[in-house]
């Protein structure tokens, strides 16, 4: 499962909300970012670049048990 686009700029006029941990559907790659609509932004290499991906092929990542 690869992003839908790589290095892009960050949407004009969308504020960033709060940070979230998502995972590939098989739990392989975990990724902070942000939620926009229905996808899902992550910095991307260089400056201020960003990757794109589906929500639809994401999941939150279950937060961890405190023992």
């Amino acid at each position: 499962m690869a992003a839908l686009k790589r290095k892009q700029n960050w949407p004009l006029g969308v504020e960033k909300g709060k940070r979230v941990l998502m995972q590939t559907s098989s739990g392989q790659l975990q990724m902070l970012g942000y939620c926009v609509g229905g996808y899902f932004y992550t910095p991307d290499i260089g400056v201020d670049k960003w990757e794109i991906w589906k929500l639809s092929d994401l999941t939150s990542v279950p937060p961890l048990e405190s023992v």
